[in-house]
């Protein structure tokens, strides 16, 4: 039975790590990065049910011991897309026994497999487990799948606050496919090195976000202007008319970056 659908992969991603946040407790919330490759087109044909079952089937198993696990997924496609292509779904630094956990996954998600035409792939030189399922494009001839609507968005400089690397690494590479002009300050806010008032949006992880911390970024945005954008959940309780503060989910797709400058450089000049 045909079973291929026209699917967003940013949503599918979200349902993903919400249906993982649910095997967690509220205080152990999945720690998973995903890294898109700006050649992945948001919109992809193909067996969306079968897809999402593999792929949280593999997550799983990697973190059912231990929710407080970092992981990287990094979604990747060929640079010269233009039908049907491998599409590859790679879980970096597996910190298991990967082969153990490779064969447990052929066998329970055989049928899987062979519906999508997948390979799942156990390199252990990379320290990795991949997949990889041929996936056609809903977007034919398109190299650029997110377009900022007014060129004046571009090459905005954003300080980037993170409290986990494989987020600054995942973030970076999505801001910058913009393009955009990134800075980056890992677990505190560095104000020797960086003066906020010198970007136009600071982007803090929630969990840094706090004490004195808050009160510059406050300052920061009464006189410089300067955008405040928090990684992770916003409290209904804090944005205000006067003082907008944006939020970017965690953990954030190509779409949810997208998003957010939209919202930064775009809606709320609007409303100017």
């Amino acid at each position: 039975m045909e079973k291929e659908i026209v699917f967003n992969i940013n949503h599918l991603v979200r349902g993903l790590y919400d249906a993982l946040s649910e095997c967690c407790n509220e205080d152990a919330r999945p720690r998973v990065s995903f890294l898109f490759s700006k050649t992945l087109p948001c919109e992809l044909k193909g067996d969306e049910e079968a897809l999402m079952q593999l792929f949280y089937g593999t997550l799983y198993e990697c973190i059912k011991h231990d929710c407080m696990t970092n992981l990287m997924v990094e979604l990747d496609a060929p640079e010269d897309f233009l039908y049907k292509e491998k599409v590859a779904f790679k879980i970096l630094n597996v910190p298991f026994r990967k082969k153990e956990v490779y064969n447990l996954l052929k066998e329970r998600f055989a049928r899987e497999l062979e519906a999508l035409d997948a390979e799942l792939v156990c390199n252990e030189k990379e320290g990795s487990l991949e997949i990889y399922v041929p996936l056609s494009t809903a977007e034919l001839g398109e190299r650029r799948h997110y377009r900022l609507p007014s060129s004046l968005m571009l090459n905005k400089r954003i300080l980037l606050v993170l409290e986990e690397n494989n987020d600054a690494m995942a973030l970076t590479k999505m801001f910058r496919y913009f393009p955009m002009d990134i800075s980056l300050s890992m677990k505190r806010l560095n104000l020797q090195k960086y003066d906020i008032a010198d970007f136009d949006m600071v982007l803090i992880d929630r969990n840094l976000a706090e004490g004195d911390t808050a009160g510059l970024l406050t300052e920061a945005q009464k006189t410089a202007g300067t955008a405040i954008a928090y990684y992770g959940e916003c409290n209904e309780t804090e944005p205000s008319e006067e003082n907008a503060v944006f939020c970017l989910p965690k953990p954030a797709t190509q779409e949810d970056v997208y998003t957010l400058l939209v919202d930064v450089f775009w809606k709320s000049r609007e409303k100017q």
